[in-house]
């Protein structure tokens, strides 16, 4: 499994989805609207790329890196976190693991 997403057939996105949006009804495009789709989309790529290097410690920051690899790195930061925070709070506390010798069983 690759890491970024497989291209998408950018003819049949512009017909479906874009089309209707940046096109005349004389099917002559619409600069002004192009400059505003553009500028919107702009904008959500350095959101999500801002996203990603927070959700991924700074790992992934490429905006067209898959969602689920995202994801898993998502995960794993947690996981990772949490384990630091609960061995963190154990040692505040003096609270030791079940499996581990007490200072004081060995004396």
């Amino acid at each position: 499994m690759g890491l970024k997403t497989e291209p998408r057939d950018y003819v049949k996105d512009y017909e479906s989805h874009w089309k209707s949006i940046v096109e005349n009804t004389d099917g002559s495009i619409n600069k002004e609207q192009v400059m505003k789709e553009l500028s919107d989309f702009s904008m959500l790529i350095e959101h999500l790329s801002t996203l990603y290097c927070l959700a991924t410690g700074n790992k992934v920051s490429y905006p067209t890196v898959k969602a689920e690899v995202v994801y898993g790195i998502f995960e794993e930061e947690l996981q990772e976190a949490y384990e630091t925070g609960y061995n963190d709070a154990k040692d505040d506390f003096g609270v030791e693991d079940e499996n581990e010798e007490t200072v004081e069983s060995t004396k």
